[in-house]
């Protein structure tokens, strides 16, 4: 071998060790023990490097071998990974199907128990008896029905929201879209139903010409002002005691 051929065989070499070095450093999991031990080689062998230079041949077919074999077990490693990760995939829950559209005056019977189970240990801040509820849903169906708007899956309701977009603020003395209520039954929560909702509200809020959306929302219910909060709802101040009221501006809040 001419001396520049060993030359460029060494650095070969050098640009071997760095990658099987930086391998080995990746490597985690079942393989980490065999990882250890090609990195104490490795490590030799860099510490000898001056030494070596009569012998760049034989070692590099050597490490060459070693990088093969490094190499092939982390892409065994990482396409059982993919393989484990794609079941994880598969076996997810998928988003459930339902549309929102407007609710239909005969409906709001079915709404009573969907209302009940909403609240269920949110009494405080909800109508209880029978009556009272039905009467509620009819006042809010009445101020507007083209804002009262409900989800449905294939076989039944499982939420709604209402909104009256002609509403006075008195507080600021301005027009606002008024949510007053937002319901989703209580084994549908937490599925991205009560998202949609509020979303098609706003949507409908915005095309009414709304500037403004506002709403109430009871002091204790934490977990429902923290999630109005991440929608873009502001508190504003407090009343009745128990109710915080909170909005939210319309205009380039798309």
């Amino acid at each position: 071998m001419i001396e520049s051929d060993k030359g460029e065989s060494l650095k070969a070499w050098v640009a071997f060790c760095f990658v099987g070095y930086l391998l080995c450093l990746g490597s985690e999991g079942s393989y980490g023990q065999r990882r250890d031990e090609v990195r104490s080689e490795l490590e030799r062998y860099l510490h000898n490097l001056t030494s070596l230079k009569n012998t760049v041949s034989p070692i590099f077919a050597h490490f060459s071998g070693m990088c093969k074999t490094i190499v092939q077990t982390k892409i065994r490693y990482h396409l059982r990974g993919v393989a484990e990760m794609s079941q994880k995939i598969v076996d997810l829950p998928t988003q459930p199907a339902f549309v929102i559209r407007p609710v239909e005056r005969h409906e709001l019977e079915k709404l009573i128990e969907i209302y009940r189970s909403g609240y269920e240990g949110l009494e405080e801040y909800a109508e209880t008896d029978e009556k009272d509820i039905r009467d509620y849903l009819e006042w809010l169906y009445e101020g507007e029905p083209n804002g009262f708007l409900v989800a449905e899956t294939e076989s039944e309701l499982i939420g709604f929201i209402s909104v009256h977009t002609d509403w006075w603020d008195r507080r600021y003395q301005r027009r606002t879209a008024e949510f007053h209520e937002l319901v989703v039954k209580r084994d549908w929560q937490s599925k991205g139903i009560g998202k949609a909702l509020m979303m098609a509200g706003l949507d409908y809020a915005r095309a009414k010409g709304c500037e403004y959306a506002s709403l109430w929302v009871g002091e204790g219910n934490l977990k429902a002002r923290k999630w109005y909060h991440r929608l873009g709802f502001e508190e504003v101040g407090k009343s009745w005691g128990v109710w915080v009221r909170m909005v939210k501006k319309l205009i380039n809040d798309v």
